[in-house]
C-alpha cells in the first residue's frame, strides 16, 4: 500500500477524501480475496438528464452540488464525473491497486462511500454521513482527543439507499476514460490537465458546459513523447504541456 511515495519519503500517508478514507479503513483489515471496490458518485446536479442536451447550462447551475458544499472546480468535476475518474487514479496509486479492480457506482443519497466486492460473494459497504468532519475526525482523533457532537451523526431509521450504473449518455467522459491507456502516465497527466483548462473555460464563458468534455478529448490526445520517471520530469512535462495547449487551443 502507498509503494512510491511512502517507500521514498518513509512517511505514514493518511487519505482523507471520502472514498479513499472509506477504502483506508477498510482495506487493511480484510483478507478476503477481493475481487473489485466501487467508489460511489452522486451523480451531481444532472443526474438523469442526457449530456447533449446540458448546452444551456450556467456556470452557477454546474456549481450546485445537491449533497456537498464544495469549491467550484470540485463542484463542475462532480457534474461531468471527471472527480471519480480521478479518484480511480488516486486510489490505483495510494492503495498499489489495477484499475481493472476499481469501478465507479452513482449512489445519490452519498452516504456510502465506497463497496468491496469480494469473490465469496460477500459485500462490505463503507457509510458515514456525508460530513468531511469524520475523517477529519479519525484522523486527528490518532493522537489528540478530539470530539465530534455525535447527535448530529446518528443513522436515519427512514434512509434510503439507491445504486445505478454510470449511463455514458449522461457521463460520456467516463467511457472516455476506461478507454485510455492509463499505462501511460503522461495520458492520465493530458486529462487532468485537459479538464483544468476545459473548466477554466467554462467558468470564463468561453466554452459550453458540454464542450468541457470535447476539450478533455482533444488535449488527452496531444502525444509529446516524453519519458515520465521522477516527480522532475512531470513538473516539466506540465509546463510544457501547458505551452503546447496555447499553440494548439485558442479561445479569447
Amino acid at each position: 500500500m502507498f509503494k512510491g511515495f511512502k517507500k521514498q519519503f518513509k512517511n505514514k500517508i493518511f487519505p482523507l477524501d471520502s472514498e479513499h478514507f472509506s477504502i483506508f479503513k477498510n482495506i487493511k483489515n480484510n483478507n478476503l480475496e477481493l475481487k473489485k471496490i466501487k467508489l460511489t458518485a452522486s451523480g451531481g446536479p444532472f443526474l438523469g438528464k442526457k449530456y447533449n442536451s446540458l448546452k444551456h447550462i450556467s456556470f452557477s447551475e454546474a456549481i450546485k452540488h445537491p449533497k456537498w458544499k464544495m469549491g467550484y472546480k470540485n463542484s463542475i468535476d462532480s457534474a461531468t464525473l471527471v472527480n471519480k475518474c480521478l479518484e480511480l487514479v488516486e486510489a490505483h496509486y495510494l492503495f498499489d491497486l489495477p484499475f481493472e479492480k476499481l469501478d465507479i457506482v452513482i449512489h445519490p443519497e452519498s452516504q456510502i462511500h465506497s463497496i468491496f466486492e469480494y469473490n465469496n460473494y460477500i459485500y462490505n459497504m463503507i457509510a458515514f454521513q456525508n460530513d468531511m468532519s469524520i475523517p477529519i475526525y479519525s484522523f486527528l482523533n490518532q493522537k489528540f482527543n478530539y470530539l465530534l457532537n455525535k447527535e448530529n451523526f446518528r443513522i436515519s431509521n427512514n434512509i434510503s439507499l439507491n445504486f445505478l450504473n454510470v449511463n455514458h449518455n449522461e457521463f460520456p467522459v467516463y467511457k472516455f476514460f476506461n478507454n485510455l491507456n492509463k499505462s501511460y502516465p503522461a495520458n492520465i497527466i493530458n486529462f487532468n490537465v485537459g479538464n483544468e483548462y476545459a473548466v477554466n473555460l467554462f467558468k470564463n464563458k468561453h466554452i459550453k458546459y458540454t464542450e468541457i468534455f470535447k476539450i478533455i478529448s482533444k488535449i488527452t490526445s496531444i502525444n509529446m513523447d516524453y519519458k515520465l520517471n521522477n516527480i522532475k520530469d512531470i513538473i516539466n512535462y506540465h509546463e510544457l504541456l501547458e505551452i503546447k495547449i496555447s499553440e494548439k487551443i485558442n479561445y479569447k
